[in-house]
């Protein structure tokens, strides 16, 4: 189920599956986030990789990086943010 426009992601979440599944999901999740509501991807970037390093100890943003955007262009149809 996609979320809905309005939800925002706050805190981490528990996901607990395998590869770059938990980082696609992050990104569809916070896709209609007021993080990114308005903003490219260049911008949202930093916060995003804050929150994902402080709430998955041990995993690095540049190995999900590509997933989470992958998430958010899926949900959002929006493939022209890099």
């Amino acid at each position: 189920m996609a979320p809905q426009a309005g939800n925002r992601l706050d805190g981490c979440h528990s996901f607990i599956l395998h590869g770059n599944d938990v980082a696609y999901r992050y990104g569809s999740s916070i896709a209609y986030s007021d993080r990114l509501r308005g903003h490219d991807w260049a911008d949202a970037e930093p916060e995003l990789r804050s929150d994902w390093v402080s709430c998955h100890a041990g995993s690095t943003w540049d190995k999900v990086k590509d997933a989470v955007r992958y998430g958010v262009q899926r949900v959002t149809g929006n493939r022209s943010s890099h």
